[in-house]
């Protein structure tokens, strides 16, 4: 085989004859390696853009037909192209197993932090010379923190870690810090005393 020449088992789209056959086409695109399946009966065979469904990524991808042509090498070993056609009738199953398995992923992910976070908190308030009060679980509440952004580390609060410190009633930031030691903190403590020796 000459230099440069095309692997025996794939072929280019424009050399096969290109999507207008009617029938199922499956290719490997040449920069990510991705399987895609043209299915003539879900995409326009003569559109000027082809749809394809990526086995990896479980969605449709879209290519200008030139760029499919030049970039897409049609599968034509018989076991990976049966390979491919197996996993494109169960593609419904596979992607709901797929969203499941990222969905717990994510969570487990989210959990983590989570801990860390209050774990974090917890030597914050220690540091801070006050008694550990803990925290109240926040995940899922639409709750508008009392400060801005972290004294600490400067960015936005919002309720991404999903607890509130018992001793402020302000959410923890994903740093750990809450409004405690905080100047807000300090005088909304001192208006507070204020009105009880009144």
């Amino acid at each position: 085989m000459r230099q440069g020449a095309e692997h025996t088992d794939e072929s280019r789209a424009g050399k096969s004859g290109g999507f207008s056959h009617g029938k199922m086409w499956i290719g490997r695109h040449s920069a990510d390696q991705d399987v895609l399946v043209f299915d003539p009966e879900v995409s326009d065979p003569d559109a000027t853009n082809l749809s394809f469904y990526s086995l990896s990524q479980f969605r449709t991808r879209t290519f200008p037909r030139a760029v499919a042509e030049q970039k897409i090498a049609e599968i034509t070993e018989k076991k990976a192209r049966a390979d491919a056609e197996a996993q494109y009738k169960e593609r419904t199953a596979r992607k709901a197993v797929h969203e499941t398995e990222k969905s717990a992923a994510r969570e487990e992910r989210t959990g983590r932090h989570r801990e860390h976070a209050i774990e974090a908190h917890r030597r914050y308030v220690t540091n801070l010379g006050i008694e550990y009060a803990g925290v109240k679980d926040t995940t899922g509440q639409e709750i508008r923190p009392r400060r801005s952004r972290c004294g600490i580390c400067g960015i936005a609060v919002d309720n991404f870690v999903g607890a509130a410190c018992l001793a402020c009633n302000d959410l923890l930031c994903s740093c750990g810090a809450c409004n405690c030691g905080t100047k807000t903190r300090t005088r909304a403590r001192a208006k507070t005393l204020s009105k009880g020796d009144q």
